[in-house]
């Protein structure tokens, strides 16, 4: 099992929320709080779903819920594969 950020997960592939990067902004901060209140915890099991072209968004499924995330909050979600 790798470690690896929720934006290099490939579609269809299950993984475990490992950790979240630390917030170098306020902004970060809300957005990581956001996630949490959305049920993304550390612990929870994800699936990347679908990925846009180019660098785009992505779709993750979190415990019955579709997220959108840019590719750059992505990043910030530390995952282990399952």
């Amino acid at each position: 099992m790798s470690t690896l950020t929720l934006a290099e997960l490939r579609p269809g592939k299950p993984a475990r929320v490992q950790s979240f990067s630390k917030s170098q902004t306020p902004e970060e901060e809300v957005f990581l709080e956001r996630l949490m209140q959305m049920g993304m915890l550390e612990g929870s099991e994800v699936e990347m779903i679908k990925e846009a072209p180019f660098g785009g968004a992505v779709v993750v499924s979190c415990r019955g819920t579709l997220l959108a995330l840019r590719t750059s909050e992505a990043k910030r979600v530390m995952v282990q594969e399952l």
